[in-house]
């Protein structure tokens, strides 16, 4: 038996966790997770891009009404607003 590094253990552990979780049976049931997780991820990354360029959060309301006019004049307010 070869002794394995605390990094091996945790990554195996991590790995037996992952089968555990997604009741992995076959390569598919791993193809299928990965998709899982891979897309996640990258709605993830593309959420925090997104927060990051506007300035605010996906449903951080105060800041929304502070941008939309609509909802900070109210509707009609806006809309004769001008005239």
């Amino acid at each position: 038996m070869t002794h394995l590094s605390k990094r091996d253990c945790k990554i195996k552990e991590q790995i037996q966790s992952f089968i555990k979780e997604n009741d992995i049976q076959s390569a598919g049931d791993i193809q299928n997770a990965l998709k899982k997780r891979f897309a996640s991820t990258v709605q993830e990354f593309m959420e925090a891009e997104l927060d990051t360029h506007l300035g605010y959060a996906k449903h951080d309301a105060k800041n929304l009404l502070l941008l939309c006019p609509y909802h900070y004049y109210g509707f009609d307010e806006f809309a004769n607003r001008g005239r």
